[in-house]
């Protein structure tokens, strides 16, 4: 019941003959232990009936009684019609209410009331209705009279206004309602009583809600304990306690950030509970993870992953997910409700917690293990109520958890269908099962193995229904009972661990060894639905089909790899829907249902994590540089138990090769494909290369973002030298960089092109590009202000072969408001462009490239109906695109030519909104246009697309002789790449450093151009050539061109000897350049003369070609002129 109600105004009592007999009143202050607050009397066709108790949470109502006394004059007045004793066991819950109603109300109102009462309880004409003390009555019994013996707690009296009526115990007198007997009456503020008709407000007849609001009591449900920190590798766990099964669906246990830093009041960790989950029998319920669960040796209701509660000030709230508004690394809205939370602190002094909850701690300087309640159960929402857990001994028992529990009554013997049942929760939850099978699974032993074996139904004991499923995981502890074949009988208790549909092991008993297993089951994709998994939870099962790797992000992690069947006929990956269609086309939809129902979870059986020993997902052995995988391997008949865990149906293949059919491996492409042309331009994502190291918030524009590079120097190493590799190999002659340090004073593209050392090094560093290649093969573009570009940690930036191409003009920079944040969201989303035009050093053509990172997919921008396909932010994103487009269309250069083309990640998949743009604008995908509709450099998701790009203007496109993608990163599993964060010691020695092999998690973008804007031949002269008398004037040049459709205008000039001081008479600035006109000094000082070399750029007002062999010559003497 909310605690205000709507005021509505109570009409006026009387009788006509009011009799009261003096008994003492009701006790008359507001925060009264127990008080009527609700009650429903009469209302339309069958009454629907209760009466709503509101106090002190927790107070007993034993010895009290519920009387309804006649009041009509037609009646026998003063007499009980009604007397109800409540139980000795009943209390007010923890939200104050309990009901007592009829069954009309559980049925009108859709709550279950507290105490039930038969129908017709109440009078439908005047009368009193009192709560009053039990042991006052004596024996008084229905048809008694009252008197004043009787001790009133609270009441009223209602009346349908007759004459003569009367009410009793000098009670507030309520009604009529017009004519008519008052339908029942609310208080209009839950609790507050004074005694008065105005605490009262009618309540509907035609049983509206409001104002009719039954309200029962609220279980018991609280944080009991929580273990967050313990000696070595941490046991976790949080211990509920509650009333005997109240349901946890609907909520989840989220872990606050509370340190004073950036991310305070971030959701760090974030645990749904499972359907089904309830308090148990004894009322507990634990999560835990595995760490805890051997450690105490305990079975945990639900898990908890390693690592998943803070080992800093944290918050701990058990929330409702629909009310927190709020998920995983979101920020907690700041009136988000708790039904129960408690701060667990390190003693930080500006540290802040959430929910309002209790802040325990610190234990001395330390964050404290973890808390529990000095009396289970017990909650005054103070600091009182909590006492600290002990770090070592782990096992210390006030440590020791208790998870829930049930009856399991008898056992039954059954088969496994039944005990799983057709739907996704076993029918027998709790019962004490006896089962018997074949072993078609052993995952036994101690952590950090599965602690179970998997049993499936003999053929010729099997169903012939297809919705349950013959075989069941059976958990025993750390105990090693049964092989593979062995014919077992297990009997223990049903339950649902995370889903997972399994039995707690009590007897087991091996009938016979080595028994033939029995007939996997044939699994084929796509499935009718993605839970159709479901009806082979628990059994062997083969997968014929010819399934391809799809994705590898947690294969170091977890030992996780994802297999699927590629759902398009004609391609041989799996393939994002936006990457084929547009995002508001139905088969985009369509296609993201169908990739989910063609793929499942690979499973190495491992619980740990970064295990020393990864296994090869298909054949089982140890992973290894020589026994590897890529994504696009292709794997048949696939065979193994099918299990369920962490929100996903798995397969443990079968070692020794009999979990598989076939298996083929692809070749990693030691080189790009040829993509022709003169030239070539590429576009790479650096993963983040930072100079600066990850150890503080020092990065970025305002020195104070994160590092989000390497986090030592051993991991800065390995970095470095991936991406040198890939840059080598990509052998590109201009290189778009994205995901660059953009630091004052730290300029990353200086490290890789001329290494730690610089140019003038003595090779101590790093080396970089021009170490490894040649002095000054490369150079970089210094784009920006002291090496910033833009505001956000990351920039991207260029570099360039320069033996290949020279920088025509300057640098620019899109970093205006309406690209960096193009929706005035208030905070810059996109990274800002660069762009640079360069002269072919062969050709003189001009062309110009434009570097871009948009916004990505991941956190959300605050755009309405963002997310779904597209992921978040795809309108701001779409925005930046058309500014990018009308910045290019205005030459920010300067360049006057045409030739342009887009590079870099723009977090877009080629058939979303920001890539369309940018063809409408005149941009051709040259990926596309050259490598087809399933071209990728990118997997998210066990999905494949392309994110990077190199776009073409209308005049660049015709030049392009190819386009690819070098996939040497993006089909490599990062067990390969730099990192160490979450890598155990022999996972590190996988990386190599000879290799460009996942350099990033981007592949590379690489076009070919031959550059031939279509001028044809032509002729620049000077005129004059040649300069006489040398009297250390300045002369305006005439430059033309032939023909003369063309325009040309002076670029640069140098001359053959210095600018001053040369002679008596020499003066200085003897070149001069304004507007593209030129002017040179009649002076030289050589005996052969003095030669200006002009370089000069011809147009026609679409291309650009520029010449540097253009001379003036000013002679030594007259004779020699020309």
């Amino acid at each position: 019941m909310p605690v205000n109600r709507r005021a509505t105004a109570v009409a006026a009592t009387a009788f006509v003959s009011l009799a009261l007999i003096g008994v003492p009143p009701a006790q008359a202050a507001t925060g009264d232990p127990v008080l009527i607050n609700e009650v429903l009397m009469s209302t339309d066709s069958t009454d629907v009936e209760y009466l709503e108790l509101y106090g002190t949470p927790g107070a007993s109502l034993a010895g009290l009684s519920i009387l309804d006394v006649e009041g009509d004059i037609e009646s026998p007045q003063g007499r009980i019609d009604r007397r109800l004793d409540l139980p000795s066991d009943a209390v007010l819950g923890p939200n104050g209410y309990y009901l007592i109603a009829n069954t009309l109300t559980a049925d009108t109102y859709g709550v279950a009331p507290d105490l039930e009462i038969a129908n017709n309880f109440f009078e439908n004409s005047t009368s009193t209705v009192a709560l009053v003390q039990t042991a006052s009555l004596g024996t008084k019994a229905v048809g008694d009279l009252v008197d004043d013996t009787i001790t009133v707690v609270d009441g009223f009296a209602s009346t349908d206004g007759g004459a003569g009526d009367a009410g009793y115990f000098g009670l507030p007198v309520l009604g009529p309602d017009g004519s008519y007997f008052p339908a029942g009456w609310g208080r209009v503020v839950a609790g507050v009583d004074t005694d008065t008709a105005a605490d009262w407000e009618l309540l509907d007849f035609s049983l509206d809600s409001p104002p009719n609001t039954p309200t029962a009591a609220a279980p018991l449900l609280v944080i009991n304990a929580a273990l967050v920190s313990t000696d070595g590798s941490d046991a976790e766990y949080v211990e509920l306690y509650g009333t005997p099964g109240t349901s946890l669906e609907g909520l989840a246990i989220v872990d606050i950030e509370s340190d004073d830093i950036s991310s305070n009041g971030q959701i760090q960790h974030y645990f749904e509970l499972p359907a089904g989950a309830a308090i148990g029998d004894n009322g507990f319920y634990l999560l835990a993870n595995e760490i805890a669960a051997n450690a105490f040796g305990i079975v945990p209701n639900a898990s908890l992953p390693s690592n998943a509660l803070e080992n800093s000030s944290l918050t701990i709230g058990l929330v409702v997910v629909d009310d927190l508004g709020a998920g995983y690394l979101d920020t907690l809205p700041a009136d988000a409700p708790a039904i129960d939370a408690v701060g667990i602190t390190d003693g930080g002094l500006t540290d802040s917690f959430f929910f309002g909850a209790p802040v325990v701690g610190p234990d001395g300087p330390y964050l404290p293990a973890g808390v529990r309640r000095v009396a289970t159960g017990v909650d005054t929402d103070t600091v009182a109520d909590w006492e600290f857990l002990t770090f070592r001994p782990i096992t210390d028992d006030i440590n020791v958890p208790t998870a829930g529990t049930g009856d399991t009554g008898e056992t039954i013997e059954v088969f496994i269908h039944d005990v799983q049942g057709d739907t996704d929760t076993s029918p027998l939850v709790g019962r004490s099962v006896t089962v018997e099978g074949v072993v078609v699974g052993d995952n036994e032993g101690a952590y950090p193995t599965l602690r179970g074996f998997f049993v499936q139904e003999e053929d010729a004991e099997a169903d012939s229904d297809p919705t349950t499923s013959e075989g069941i995981f059976v958990y025993n502890f750390s105990n090693d009972s049964v092989s593979l074949g062995d014919l077992v009988q297990v009997t223990g208790a049903v339950s649902e661990f995370n889903g997972l549909t399994e039995i707690t092991a009590d007897v087991i008993t091996v009938v016979e060894s080595g028994v033939d297993l029995p007939t996997p089951a044939t699994i084929e994709f796509p499935l009718a639905s993605v839970d159709a998994m479901e009806a082979y939870e628990g059994m062997a099962g083969t997968l014929p089909q010819e399934l391809v790797m799809s994705e590898y992000f947690n294969y170091d992690r977890f030992g996780e790899v994802v297999v699927a069947l590629p759902s398009l006929a004609d391609t041989d990956r799996v393939m994002n829907p936006t990457a084929v269609y547009a995002p508001d086309d139905p088969a985009a939809a369509e296609l993201r249902d169908l990739n989910l129902r063609s793929r499942i979870t690979i499973d190495d059986g491992n619980s740990s994590q970064n295990p020393d020993v990864n296994i090869h997902p298909v054949n089982r052995e140890p992973f290894s540089l020589e026994n590897s995988f890529r994504g696009g391997d292709t794997v048949t008949g696939l065979t193994g138990p099918i299990t369920y865990s962490f929100g996903l149906y798995r397969i443990l293949p079968y070692g020794d090769g009999d979990g598989y059919d076939t298996y083929v491996r692809t070749e990693a492409p030691a080189e790009p494909e040829d993509v022709g042309g003169d030239l070539r331009v590429a576009s790479l994502n650096a993963l983040n290369y930072f100079v600066s190291l990850d150890t503080a918030d020092t990065c970025g524009p305002t020195e104070d973002q994160d590092c989000r590079g390497a986090d030592d120097r051993e991991e800065f190493e390995r970095q470095h030298a991936k991406l040198i590799n890939a840059l080598v190999g990509l052998d590109a002659d201009v290189v778009g960089l994205v995901e660059i340090e953009n630091t004052p004073g730290v300029e990353a593209l200086a490290t890789i092109v001329d290494g730690e050392d610089g140019p003038d090094g003595d090779g101590s560093g790093l080396p970089g590009l021009n170490d490894l290649l040649g002095e000054g093969t490369y150079d970089y573009v210094a784009a920006g202000d002291d090496s910033v570009v833009g505001t956000d940690a990351i920039k991207v930036g260029v570099i360039y072969r320069t033996a290949a191409v020279t920088p025509y003009g300057a640098s620019a920079s899109l970093d205006t408001p309406g690209f960096l944040d193009p929706l005035d969201s208030g905070v810059n989303k996109n990274r800002a462009a660069v762009a640079q035009s360069f002269v072919e050093n062969a050709s003189g053509e001009v062309f110009s490239v434009a570097v871009n990172h948009l916004k990505s997919k991941g956190s959300e921008c605050g755009e309405a109906g963002e997310g779904g396909l597209t992921g978040s932010c795809n309108d701001t994103r779409t925005a930046a695109a058309g500014a990018l487009a009308d910045w290019i269309a205005g030459d920010p250069t300067g360049s006057g030519d045409a030739d342009w083309l887009i590079l870099g990640d723009l977090n877009s998949y080629d058939k979303e909104a920001p890539i369309v743009v940018l063809q409408d604008a005149g941009f051709t995908d040259l990926v596309g246009a050259y490598q087809g509709e399933y071209a990728y450099s990118y997997v998210f998701d066990g999905e494949v697309g392309y994110l990077d790009y190199v776009m073409s203007s209308e005049t660049a496109t015709a030049q392009v002789t190819g386009a690819t993608e070098w996939h040497i990163n993006a089909d490599e599993p990062d067990i390969l790449d730099y990192d160490t964060g979450f890598k155990s010691s022999v996972q590190d020695t996988f990386f190599d450093p000879t290799t460009p092999f996942r350099a990033s998690d981007h592949d590379a973008a690489l076009i070919g151009l031959d550059l031939d804007g279509g001028l044809g031949e032509f002729d620049v002269t000077a005129d004059p050539g040649s300069l006489w008398p040398p009297n250390h004037k300045m002369r305006s040049i005439s430059l033309t061109v032939d023909p003369d459709d063309l325009a040309v205008a002076a670029v640069s000039a140098v001359s053959s000897e210095a600018d001053c001081c040369l002679g008596d008479d020499d003066l200085p600035n003897d070149i001069g350049i304004a507007d593209g006109e030129l002017s040179v000094r009649a002076e030289r000082y050589a005996t052969q003369g003095r030669t200006y070399t002009v370089t000069a750029a011809v147009t026609d007002g679409v291309q650009v070609v520029v010449v540097d062999d253009v001379e003036i010559l000013v002679p030594h003497s007259r004779g020699r002129a020309r």
